[in-house]
């Protein structure tokens, strides 16, 4: 089979590129969505509570809403898709192999592909928590699959360790539907979900929030009947003689979430350390000429309206170069940035840019920054500032840089994203 542009993965992200794609003028005939699941949406399928498409779409709408919304479109427009279809690998020729439920094991001949394939949770065993491994632990995802698809209230006394925002929710779902939520423990000196969810999740519905707080024991054998909390210090190292008891039924973690990067990783393609994902230009391509990456697959977003403008772009992006109206690069330059940021997205801008083309720099600070001065320098020429009052880890921030600030980027030979404390 040979299409010219695929999509893998068909949750907001993959739905959105789809839609992109479409709007540069590639042809419907010319796609394929592929997902792994039975049914479009991705995650979304599993969100019941509402606060998607407030900055797309100017409403307020469920998870499973806004997922029908995108599928409804891609639909309409006669996007050919394939559900319960597995990739099984991608070569840097972009040939890929599939498993699918309708056509068996296939190869797909593409002339450009957009990764689209989200996030996953990470993994209590990272943590290296003493104890056993009784029933009882679960990720937080996986619970808000449990509650919202199958009906299935995984436990009564409920601990949640870590404040991602997917806690956060399931922590409020767990309340809702009768389990007591005896607390939620985040080591780190302040929470990592957004401000937003720690008031409508917890205050609102008088869930205790402790930080500086690690489990350091899981206790029973056949099911969790405990764990041990201890504090720890400003490396997050445990402080011998804080433990404390907490009997409970059931452990909950919400570590956070890291890009599904097992394709791109084998596929050879460049991942950034820090993000996860791959290292893009200012058009979501990788290194590997026509292999595009956004969404989740490409950094973790705060929000999923932020994920279906990045990958709507994307998908413009990809149509447009199959379509002969991206530029050939004559040169690039990469992206740093000082001790206080964490990562920049995209990590590079190529040159030279199409006819009044703009770049979105997403970051997030490593540290929690007040007062903080943002400055985006091409040499030692400051071309963009921002001030804002406190800066958060917890929150992505974005800059855009207009066609006259990259027109002194393109003449530059650094281009450097700062935030001080001023």
């Amino acid at each position: 089979m040979k299409k010219r542009l695929v999509i893998i993965g068909a949750g907001p992200a993959g739905l959105c590129s789809a839609i992109g794609a479409t709007e540069a003028g590639l042809s419907c005939d010319d796609i394929l969505l592929l997902e792994r699941e039975d049914e479009l949406g991705g995650v979304l399928n599993q969100c019941i509570h509402d606060g998607f498409g407030e900055y797309t779409l100017g409403e307020s709408l469920t998870g499973t809403e806004y997922a029908e919304r995108l599928i409804t479109e891609v639909k309409k427009r006669g996007i050919p898709y394939l559900t319960g279809s597995t990739v099984l690998s991608i070569t840097p020729d972009k040939e890929i192999t599939l498993v699918s439920s309708t056509l068996g094991y296939t190869r797909i001949s593409a002339e450009a592909i957009i990764l689209a394939m989200g996030c996953r949770e990470r993994s209590h065993g990272s943590l290296r928590i003493a104890g056993t491994r009784p029933a009882g632990v679960f990720s937080a995802g996986t619970v808000q699959r449990f509650i919202n698809i199958e009906g299935q209230l995984p436990g009564k006394k409920v601990v949640l360790f870590g404040s991602g925002d997917i806690g956060l929710v399931t922590a409020r779902r767990l309340t809702i539907e009768g389990a007591k939520v005896l607390g939620v423990y985040e080591r780190k000196p302040h929470p990592t979900g957004l401000d937003k969810n720690m008031k409508e999740c917890l205050e609102e519905f008088g869930i205790p929030f402790y930080t500086g707080k690690t489990i350091s024991k899981i206790l029973g054998k056949e099911r969790v009947e405990g764990v041990l909390i201890s504090s720890v210090d400003e490396n997050l190292k445990i402080i011998k003689g804080t433990e404390q008891l907490v009997k409970c039924d059931t452990l909950v973690l919400s570590l956070g979430l890291i890009p599904d990067n097992s394709i791109p990783q084998d596929t050879g393609i460049a991942l950034d350390r820090i993000t996860g994902g791959a290292i893009v230009n200012q058009r979501y391509e990788t290194q590997i000429e026509g292999i595009f990456a956004c969404g989740n697959a490409l950094h973790i977003h705060d929000y999923v309206d932020h994920i279906a403008r990045e990958a709507t772009k994307t998908g413009i992006n990809a149509g447009e170069c199959l379509l002969g109206k991206i530029p050939k690069a004559t040169h690039q330059i990469k992206i740093s940035h000082n001790k206080n940021v964490k990562y920049t997205v995209p990590q590079k801008i190529d040159f030279p840019l199409k006819s009044e083309e703009y770049v979105t720099l997403s970051y997030r600070s490593i540290k929690v920054v007040k007062n903080a001065k943002i400055s985006v320098l091409a040499d030692d020429e400051e071309i963009y500032t921002e001030a804002l009052e406190v800066i958060r880890p917890s929150r992505q921030h974005k800059i855009r840089l207009t066609s006259d600030m990259l027109e002194k980027i393109s003449k530059a030979s650094v281009l450097a994203l700062n935030v001080t404390e001023e």
